[in-house]
């Protein structure tokens, strides 16, 4: 019981990642079906991508499946501009306005745009662009950046230093198992392509997360107090007239973009900006390897089924989330004091497997091979959480949200950049060595190691002013108050 009452949003994380991941299945499906119906017969378009009728047309099936990889990347690139926008003004406003509206945004525009594929799934014939409307509906509600940066936010609020790495490693892994579940369960049906049972899956499970944010959680920031100060001060409001809507939009914008450049004591505005470029570093180098792995595994040698590549894709992640849902706990219950050195260690140590695997992916000729990577890669669920535990450390507790929004906004856009870099890359290389990019990857994740062991010499005065908290947190949990507290310090003062 003492588990479950930790609980908190970790279930939000886990559905929308499932749901996500239904829908992003079973949209791709769908495209690939109209544009099929677009080209050749019913009959041949009957079974999606997997169709043995399509696969047994060599030249009609590249031709389609090019043309569905160029759709998709263009509405996954709708879907991503939209959200990070949306993302970057709400998320900042959550640090004054409170989390739960951020939490349920997401789940309303998957539900809108699950119901508009599902009417479109119907009226197949209708025109290709239709598609944009779906992606423009969840991008609207903010799309998965809405979804990570609310669940990170409200895990930092309700952490301290101590255990925040150890939370956010939990619901990092929630991600990383959702995105498999969700493969799991589409699977089968767009095999007998039942479309609508998927989108109504996917609908069923956010009105779950729902009911579940509005009746069961609780809200992390005191709103009633930033409205009264900010009604004291003559500051930012949430009135309802246009002029302050405005003001509100853009107080929130200029919070996200300036949030990684104020000024902070004791270096860590530096730390900050160092590990940002981490992050965008880890966002670039990552951005097209399910691109990829995808262009890549479709060709020969491998020459793999599209079932193949999922149930590839679904246990790599499954992984990765496995050992880190139960690696973190483990951690954390062996290091009695978790500081920000220790995230950065164990972020250098945890990076050596995501490179690994890259590196073998590039020399992987056979399938047996391409199965080591998960094996080899098993780790690399680890740096992403680790980074985003330096980051919250690092900054205020009422700037989680916009921390979060604006490395959603980097990253995002290096992730974009990125997958077109690679894609480029990865024909520049085709006649030459295609299993190049990989190699790349993971050489410029060793780069990394570097920049967290510069980090890591730079943080060490934050060492001693962390082992104080501690301790006066220890102090404060033993009922001691503010005489305990002045008592401890007395000796300092005397000096």
């Amino acid at each position: 019981m003492g588990v479950l009452r930790m609980v908190t949003v970790e279930p939000v994380r886990l559905l929308f990642t499932m749901a996500l991941a239904m829908h992003s299945l079973a949209s791709r499906d769908l495209v690939h079906r109209k544009v099929c119906l677009s080209r050749l017969n019913e009959t041949m378009c009957g079974k999606g991508e997997g169709s043995p009728d399509l696969a047994g047309n060599t030249s009609y099936s590249r031709a389609i499946q090019e043309d569905v990889a160029s759709f998709c990347f263009y509405l996954d690139i709708c879907a991503n501009l939209l959200g990070i926008l949306v993302s970057s003004v709400f998320g900042s406003a959550s640090d004054r306005f409170g989390r739960r509206g951020l939490l349920l945004l997401p789940s309303l525009g998957l539900i809108l745009g699950s119901v508009s594929c599902l009417m479109q799934s119907y009226f197949l014939l209708l025109p290709l662009y239709y598609m944009f409307f779906s992606s423009a509906l969840t991008g609207l509600f903010g799309f998965y950046q809405a979804s990570y940066i609310a669940t990170m936010s409200c895990i930092c609020d309700i952490t301290d230093h101590s255990d925040r790495s150890f939370r956010l490693g939990v619901m990092e892994s929630m991600g990383l198992i959702g995105g498999p579940i969700g493969m799991v369960l589409v699977s089968p049906l767009l095999h007998t392509d039942y479309y609508a049972v998927v989108f109504f899956i996917v609908i069923l499970s956010q009105v779950a997360v729902l009911a579940y944010v509005h009746y069961w959680l609780e809200e992390t920031v005191d709103v009633r107090a930033f409205q009264d100060n900010s009604r004291d001060s003559g500051g930012v409001t949430s009135g309802q007239s246009p002029q302050s809507i405005c003001s509100v939009v853009g107080w929130s914008l200029r919070r996200t973009l300036m949030i990684y450049v104020i000024w902070r004591t004791e270096n860590r505005r530096q730390l900050l900006l160092i590990n940002q470029t981490v992050g965008v570093l880890s966002s670039v180098g990552s951005s097209g390897e399910i691109d990829l792995t995808r262009l890549y595994t479709s060709k020969p040698p491998l020459s793999w089924a599209p079932f193949t590549l999922l149930a590839y894709l679904s246990v790599k992640d499954a992984v990765r989330g496995m050992i880190l849902a139960v690696g973190m706990p483990l951690l954390y219950v062996h290091i009695s004091h978790w500081s920000i050195r220790s995230d950065m260690i164990l972020a250098m140590i945890t990076l050596l497997s995501s490179s690994a695997s890259l590196v073998l992916r590039a020399f992987a000729s056979n399938t047996l091979m391409m199965m080591l990577v998960p094996l080899v890669g098993c780790l690399s669920g680890f740096p992403n959480t680790l980074i985003s535990s330096i980051k919250c450390k690092l900054v205020d507790s009422n700037e989680f949200g916009a921390v979060f929004a604006c490395t959603m906004l980097i990253q995002t856009i290096c992730h974009l950049s990125g997958r077109a870099l690679f894609q480029l890359l990865y024909t520049a290389t085709l006649p030459i060595w295609p299993r190049l990019p990989f190699l790349v990857m993971g050489i410029l994740l060793v780069t990394f190691l570097s920049i967290i062991t510069y980090m890591w010499c730079l943080s060490g005065h934050l060492v001693k002013k962390d082992k104080m908290d501690a301790r006066q947190q220890l102090i404060n949990s033993y009922g001691g108050g503010e005489e305990e507290t002045e008592l401890s310090s007395s000796p300092k003062t005397t000096k």
